[in-house]
């Protein structure tokens, strides 16, 4: 099983002691994390929520004078019936659209006054004094302004004298009255010393300093720029939301988010304002259209009157002449009433000509006359002008949201305009036609009254048709200025179609944006996680061997001792024989216990040690393995079989030409290739020099003729092999009483202790032990191991205390406590054995 699979279950006591051994990184994570943190928070300017509340009225009408209708009720939709102020319903969408349009949100910047904007600069984080500086720009409109730089100066206390510096990135200098540049420069730095309430006067810019309270300003760092029209209106309109609080409500809910809620408190509420002036400019201009209309019609009446009743009075004066006949009386009565009729058809009849002429030659259909002004309620023509009247309001409104003019939404409403105004057209001909013919009857009813008329003496007879003149021109007078009263006081009378809720305000003290608490909780949570991540990352990427826990997970071959690391300078070949009673050499020598069972007690034994790979302490672990037998007495040969790249002879320096493939290759004798050591007991045979076929030579006969040689020879044969990524140890693994595969803590890699394992049981080798070497307790990545008891004590005398005396007072100990320590260990070995 791979050795990525061997684990079944998260370890959390491993990671816990992960983290806890590498403690140090957490505190430096949250250090500089709190401390980004601080740094954001000092040098970043809290946003503000502030919002307002806006009721659209989709039922319109809300004029007062509004009533049931009737005969003698005056009602202000029927002032203006088709043109829409009164009737229908508001596209909650559309004023959403309107709210949020350049034009409006334009209006509302005009009223603002904020072309120049306010900064107080504190250990350069800059804020925006809206309304509350202590200074304010005077500058010349007729002249040009420079914008996108800085003004910036420090001002001292007692001191009208101050440095300007104006620096900034591509400026350009501005014409404000036409809202034109003028020149754009690529950088601009100009240093000028100046004064206050002095106008300072350049070709780029023209304005003097004015302090508010005082002749002179605070202490302080202070800036202010010039803004343009379009920057400003862009900026509110990028930062403003509109939107319902819920979608069965007709409230709107307008907010922004500022660093300067002053500001943007200031402009909610006169974008609101201009709202509602707008929609109630709106009607007012239909009521003045209308009011101009009626006036248009009275003056012309007016003269008719006055020149009628002259000369009805006249004719009464030169005739005397008080009254008609009763017969006189009853014909003067019908044609007044038909001669209204006909004059109120032509009335009709001209609005039906003065409405076509307007639908085929003007585009503002906005701007049309309603019909009741003349007394029309057809309800067809009504229904017509009010969807033209709504379809004209939307194609306006999306024109100041939509960028595109060819939209599909701004084609299919002018498509839609198109197909009503030419049923416009099609009913307005017809009631013309209509009107002409009720026209063209009543004539003949007039001429058929003129004709008995003819009959009444001359005098009766003139009279008649002087009263009659003069009655029409009277009642049609009477009539228009009803007409006028009426629309005059549903002028006075109009109120917008919405209302202000909540004026703008602060949404809440604390700012919403940054959120100090959540920040800090974040800075402390990616303190945590991030060396966390990376410890847990590294973890999982790690293959290679850390603790014992893990070798034994991976294999079920004994583990026969732990070899602690040696510090720097105690790492030669012969460490073992120069200080016998080291800690390292008491683990040798626990080695060497374990070993009597794992040979079972043979005299004459062959060790074959190696390992995964180079670099991993076989040579060391051999060469010490074989002076702690030489050590207790017994005739040792340490056999160097690494033909491939042993550094063995090298660095006990003995010669490099002699030794294993000299023999094997027949130029040397055993007696040649032996060499002496430090003690009398060890012996040494090099591999010599390297052939170019060592798995050929190793499988020779001579190898097994070798190891025989030296088993008559010697008690304790120990084999320092070639490492398992070769075959060579199967070669002669015959020849071997037991196998010692080292293990380096830190270095072995998982796979190839995998693949180590694989090959040995493959081979059906027996008699194998694991040595895990160098193990030292910072390496355990989990902070906590199974690494060599004392190892720790060998820390103590080595690490802690540089007093050569304590030192040898430390080994003392520690090699009498290893020596009871073994003794116990080996005592209840042999009882479970017995047992």
């Amino acid at each position: 099983m791979p050795f990525f699979e061997q684990e079944e279950k998260i370890d959390f006591k491993k990671y816990f002691f992960l983290f806890l051994s590498n403690w140090y990184w957490f505190v430096l994570a949250v250090f500089f994390t709190i401390g980004a943190a601080w740094v954001y928070h000092r040098f970043t300017n809290p946003l503000y929520a502030v919002s307002a509340s806006l009721l659209i009225n989709e039922d319109k009408g809300s004029n007062p004078l509004e009533g049931s209708g009737g005969s003698g009720s005056l009602n202000a939709s029927d002032v203006f019936q088709g043109f829409g102020l009164f009737q229908g319903k508001q596209n909650l969408e559309n004023q959403i659209q309107i709210l949020q349009s350049w034009t409006l949100v334009s209006k509302a910047v005009n009223e603002m006054n904020a072309e120049v904007s306010y900064y107080e600069v504190d250990m350069g984080l800059e804020k925006e004094l809206y309304n509350n500086a202590p200074f304010r720009i005077e500058w010349l409109s007729r002249h040009q302004q420079l914008v996108g730089a800085t003004f910036e100066f420090d001002a001292q206390p007692h001191s009208g004298r101050f440095i300007l510096n104006v620096t900034g990135e591509k400026p350009r200098t501005w014409d404000f009255r036409h809202r034109q540049a003028i020149h754009q420069y690529s950088d601009y730095s100009v240093t000028l010393p100046v004064r206050l309430n002095e106008v300072i006067e350049r070709s780029e810019f023209a304005f003097r300093i004015i302090p508010v309270n005082g002749a002179t300003l605070p202490e302080g760092t202070y800036r202010f720029r010039f803004n343009t029209h379009g920057a400003l209106v862009d900026y509110f309109r990028h930062s403003l939301t509109v939107a319902t609080v819920n979608k069965d409500a007709t409230l709107l809910n307008l907010k922004m988010e500022s660093a300067t809620p002053s500001k943007s408190i200031s402009f909610l509420n006169k974008l609101m304002e201009v709202y509602q002036q707008q929609n109630l400019d709106k009607k007012n201009e239909m009521a003045t259209r209308t009011i101009q209309f009626i006036s248009s019609q009275l003056g012309s009446v007016s003269d008719s009157l006055t020149a009628s009743e002259r000369h009805r009075e006249q004719f009464q004066s030169r005739n005397n002449l008080l009254d008609l006949s009763y017969q006189s009386q009853q014909l003067l009565d019908q044609m007044v009433s038909l001669q209204e009729q006909k004059e109120q058809l032509s009335t009709q009849k001209s609005y039906y000509t003065y409405l076509l002429n307007y639908l085929k030659s003007n585009n503002d259909l906005k701007q049309i006359a309603a019909p009741s002004t003349v007394g029309i309620n057809n309800p067809m023509l009504v229904s017509l002008l009010q969807q033209l009247a709504g379809q004209t309001l939307d194609l306006t409104t999306l024109e100041t949201t939509v960028i595109d003019k060819n939209h599909p939404t701004l084609q299919q409403l002018r498509s839609q305009i198109e197909v009503t105004k030419k049923a416009l057209i099609e009913n307005s001909r017809t009631m013309l036609h209509q009107s002409n013919m009720a026209i063209g009857d009543i004539d003949k009813r007039l001429a058929k009254l003129h004709g008995v008329t003819e009959k009444l003496p001359e005098v009766e007879r003139n009279f008649v048709n002087i009263e009659r003149k003069y009655r029409l021109d009277s009642d049609t007078y009477t009539f228009l200025l009803q007409k006028l009263s009426e629309a005059k006081i549903a002028k006075a009378s109009n109120t917008p179609d919405n209302a202000i809720i909540d004026p703008a305000m602060l949404a809440g003290s604390a700012p919403i944006s940054p959120n100090k608490r959540i920040d800090y909780l974040l800075a402390l949570f990616l303190g945590l996680a991030v060396p966390g991540a990376i410890l847990l990352i590294s973890d999982w990427m790690d293959d290679k061997i850390r603790n014992e826990e893990e070798v034994k997970k991976m294999s079920d071959i004994p583990v026969l001792g732990n070899i602690p690391h040696a510090p720097d300078g105690d790492t030669k070949r012969t460490s073992l024989l120069d200080t016998p009673n080291s800690p390292l050499g008491e683990a040798y020598r626990a080695l060497r216990q374990t070993l009597k069972y794992f040979i079972k007690g043979k005299n004459k034994t062959v060790l074959a040690i190696t390992s995964a790979g180079a670099g991993e302490g076989k040579t060391f672990s051999a060469l010490s393995t074989a002076a702690s037998f030489a050590l207790m007495g017994h005739s040792t040969v340490v056999l160097d079989l690494d033909l491939r790249r042993s550094t063995l002879a090298k660095e006990l320096h003995l010669p490099g030409h002699i030794g294993v493939s000299s023999y094997l290759a027949g130029t040397d004798a055993i007696d040649d290739i032996v060499f002496s050591s430090r003690h009398r007991n060890l012996k040494i045979i090099p591999a010599g020099e390297f052939p170019p076929n060592p798995g050929e030579l190793l499988a020779d006969e001579k190898m097994g003729e070798l190891i025989s040689t030296l088993k008559e020879r010697f008690d304790r044969i120990v084999i320092d092999s070639s490492p398992l990524l070769v075959a060579d140890l199967f070669q002669y693994a015959s020849c071997v009483d037991g196998f010692i595969f080292v293990v380096r803590q830190g270095l072995t890699r998982k796979p190839a202790l995998e693949k180590a394992m694989t090959d040995l049981k493959r081979h059906q080798l027996k008699n194998i032990g694991i040595l895990y070497n160098d193990v030292m307790q910072s390496r355990t990545k989990n902070g906590y191991g199974y690494g060599y008891g004392y190892g720790y004590g060998y820390e103590y005398v080595y690490g802690f205390d540089p007093s050569a005396k304590q030192r040898k007072d430390g080994k003392m100990r520690i090699s009498k406590w290893m020596k009871d320590k073994l003794s116990n260990d080996a005592r209840h070995k042999n009882q479970n054995r017995e047992n």
